[in-house]
């Protein structure tokens, strides 16, 4: 019995008063399904209280769950394509050749333009000044209060985003390329190694990819090697922060726009993954294989058709990343108080290293590293200074013939700080309490003054967060 099978006979239950216990099941429960075989396309609202959809000759109609009522969109008529902005009421519609945008509540056109070859997906700007139309003929740029054309730019049609910087990023080949939409100055011609199949944006700069890659056994020969289908995601600096294997091809591919979420779907599989964590949140069964799957805005609400059934979900996630989330920011703020927030702006901090005793716990080497990774990253979100690698860190500890042994004293910190050309030194040192629980200490060094703030707290082992792992690997 497939999951949906499993709750739609709950609900028939439930319809004849036999008590069957409700809430949530892995994350998420069922709140509609509808049988469409018609269905061309369907949106989320921001907050999911509305989905929109159309259905092939027969017009586009529009739930709202607050009230459970489903209305129809009369001056619509059956759209391709549909697309709820996820920063305002407007609706962005494809029909035949041309794109048009609507006033979600007034039911209302506010323009139309035409566009060439077959529109794959439409995107809003975060600034709410643009809008996308991504076609056979590239991504056209178009201004979001008139539909007036800005300029079309040569784009494969695997995706195409715009984030807050006022850019659009976009892929070409196997690269992905980010171009400044004031200056139409190319920011960013990053290769990548696999097939792109899909390509996804968040307003944040953040890029989700997906796509095949086949791993060459010289051995197999080309033909027989295996293929692996990957999904990746990357954060607005473009550095590696989730890479998933599948074994099937990934078909569909989402990023929350306000969570850090990522939904995609591998034949009748749809997939939830927190990128903080790297964890899967839960893996929900469909009769047939998954042909789209969109999610509101505020990373609550997931729809998804698998060319039979169109079914709304409601999600509960996030607990995992909040947990993570809240060690991490009492970590930061007890060693940024200690030593004063304004005394780290424009400085250099380096990283010592952080130790232990024992071959028993090296086993929480990339545990602790992703840690102290978190910490980082929060205070640079916060401050801005310098940051001396941990490779750089390596070389020049080697060249003076020292080593990195964790906690550093406040009386070595004058000459560890010269030789790194630091004027703060970060280091710290863990403690194995029993087989999932450490006890970790960070120490934050004034160079110059010879003080020093540390704060410790006892951390469950976990998940290791992907995107933090970058120390332990020597970057």
């Amino acid at each position: 019995m497939t999951m949906r099978q499993a709750v739609l006979l709950t609900l028939a239950l439930l319809s004849l008063g036999i008590g069957v216990k409700q809430g949530f099941t892995e994350n998420y429960q069922m709140l509609k399904s509808w049988s469409y075989s018609d269905l061309t396309d369907f949106s989320l609202s921001s907050n999911g209280r509305l989905l929109i959809y159309s259905r092939e000759g027969k017009g586009v109609e529009v739930f709202d769950r607050v009230s459970d009522s489903l209305r129809p969109f009369p001056s619509l008529s059956s759209a391709s394509l549909l697309r709820l902005s996820p920063y305002d009421g407007s609706l962005a519609a494809v029909q035949g050749k041309a794109v048009s945008l609507w006033d979600v509540e007034k039911a209302s056109s506010l323009w139309e333009s035409p566009v060439s070859g077959g529109v794959s997906d439409v995107v809003f700007s975060p600034a709410r000044t643009k809008l996308v139309a991504l076609s056979d003929q590239g991504a056209r740029l178009m201004d979001l209060a008139t539909g007036r054309l800005v300029k079309t730019i040569p784009a494969d049609r695997v995706g195409v985003g715009l984030n807050e910087k006022g850019a659009l990023v976009y892929a070409k080949g196997s690269a992905i390329r980010e171009l400044d939409l004031n200056t139409f100055q190319e920011l960013r011609n990053s290769k990548v190694e696999l097939t792109l199949t899909s390509l996804k944006v968040r307003g944040d700069g953040t890029i989700g990819l997906a796509g095949w890659k086949v791993y060459y056994n010289p051995l197999l020969g080309l033909d027989k090697s295996p293929t692996f289908y990957l999904v990746k995601v990357y954060d607005p600096d473009f550095r590696e922060i989730l890479n998933l294997k599948e074994v099937n091809p990934v078909s569909h591919l989402e990023l929350s726009p306000l969570t850090q979420h990522l939904f995609y779907s591998v034949g009748t599989y749809l997939r939830c993954v927190d990128l903080v964590t790297g964890e899967k949140l839960f893996n929900i069964s469909s009769d047939k294989e998954i042909k789209a799957l969109r999610i509101s805005g505020d990373g609550k609400v997931l729809a998804s058709y698998d060319g039979l059934h169109l079914d709304l979900y409601e999600l509960q996630i996030g607990v995992a990343a909040s947990r993570f989330d809240a060690q991490v920011t009492e970590l930061t703020q007890g060693l940024m108080a200690g030593i004063g927030q304004r005394e780290l702006l424009g400085k250099t901090l380096a990283v010592a290293g952080v130790s232990t005793s024992g071959k028993a716990e090296n086993e929480f080497t990339d545990f602790v590293g992703s840690i102290l990774e978190a910490v980082l990253t929060r205070m640079r979100e916060r401050l801005d200074f310098k940051l001396v690698t941990r490779s750089d860190l390596g070389r020049i500890l080697k060249e003076q013939g020292l080593a990195q042994t964790g906690l550093i004293d406040e009386k070595d910190a004058p000459r560890t700080g010269k030789l790194l050309g630091a004027q703060y030194l970060i280091s710290g040192q863990y403690w194995v309490l029993d087989k999932d629980k450490i006890r970790l200490t960070l120490g934050l060094i004034d160079v110059e003054k010879g003080t020093k703030a540390s704060q410790s707290k006892d951390i469950l082992k976990g998940t290791i967060p992907a995107q933090f792992s970058k120390l332990v690997e020597g970057s």
